[in-house]
């Protein structure tokens, strides 16, 4: 059966303690680098967009030149921009203790703004309906192709992954769902996984009718119905705190995913809609995508992979 499914309810003093075993202290690790920039391509308009790079302990060393390392795509939820994942989530810290745990290989994480032309800025991570802000474009397209030229990721859609919070789960989903070239894994974190006209959305939908047709392709739940799993598919993980009120959504797409046929693993844990569950949540489905449960493995430390 191809289908793998998970389906975890965490003990809460269980849900706590074991992240406490399985990894040092944040601040006791060797750390990465970050870096933010602004990328100017064809679809991120005139001002550019902004991204923050989080590069491993030794990347810059000149004995890892050659190196090369699996890339991670993390969206922000909306509202929000490409800094929440490192000021509130710490995620640079959280990647050194997992990596420095060996929990997982030394990756690359690319941390995009996608903000866009609804309320509070939002761009439900698609192409807005009149052309003018191409957000799904440039995650897919451009931000892709620079991250292959400008830094040291494997080519390899395997070890290429892209995973969001709230908002930013559904587009991540929707995303590796619909480019399974691009795309060989994917963590949803309290994503609803279903967009729902309205609430400001007009400027990224269009107007009716066109916007329900919109909707039903760039929702999750609405589409895998019509699918099936294909020779090449993204592995999706699906992370929610049991006491967040998209536990409720995480189910639905469990059984969506297992209907179709497509490799996942569903984990409800203790929490709810903040960042110390979306922080284990993200552990728990790097460690499930690239933690040695997948075959082939990668060359030893990436070296020399293109």
């Amino acid at each position: 059966m191809r289908t793998r499914f998970r389906h975890l309810v965490a003990i809460p003093w269980i849900a706590l303690a074991i992240p406490c075993l399985r990894a040092a202290p944040l601040e006791a690790q060797p750390h990465g680098r970050l870096v933010e920039q602004v990328l100017h391509t064809p679809s991120a308009g005139p001002a550019g967009r902004r991204v923050v790079v989080y590069r491993p302990a030794g990347y810059d060393a000149p004995e890892h030149a050659r190196a090369r390392y699996p890339l991670l795509v993390l969206l922000h939820g909306g509202p929000g921009n490409e800094r929440d994942w490192v000021v509130q989530g710490r995620v640079d810290r959280r990647f050194d203790a997992w990596i420095a745990a060996r929990l997982l290989p030394p990756f690359v994480a690319v941390m995009p703004n996608a903000e866009g032309p609804g309320r509070h800025r939002c761009s439900l991570y698609m192409d807005s309906a009149d052309g003018r802000w191409p957000v799904e474009r440039f995650l897919v397209c451009d931000l892709l192709a620079w991250a292959d030229r400008a830094l040291r990721v494997v080519r390899d859609v395997r070890w290429r992954a892209i995973g969001g919070l709230s908002d930013g789960a559904t587009g991540a989903v929707d995303l590796a769902l619909r480019h399974p070239d691009r795309f060989g894994g994917a963590i949803g974190l309290s994503g609803e996984y279903e967009w729902k006209p309205g609430r400001g959305r007009a400027a990224i939908l269009g107007r009716p009718p066109d916007d329900a047709a919109r909707v039903a392709r760039h929702s999750p739940l609405r589409y895998l119905p019509a699918i099936s799993s294909a020779a090449r598919e993204p592995r999706i993980f699906i992370g929610c705190g049991w006491l967040d009120p998209a536990a409720l959504n995480a189910i639905e797409l469990d059984r969506a995913l297992a209907r179709a046929g497509i490799a996942h693993a569903c984990h409800l844990r203790a929490g709810s809609h903040e960042w110390l569950t979306w922080a284990a949540a993200l552990e728990d489905g790097l460690v499930w995508l690239w933690g040695g449960h997948y075959t082939p493995r990668p060359p030893q430390h990436f070296r020399g992979a293109a």
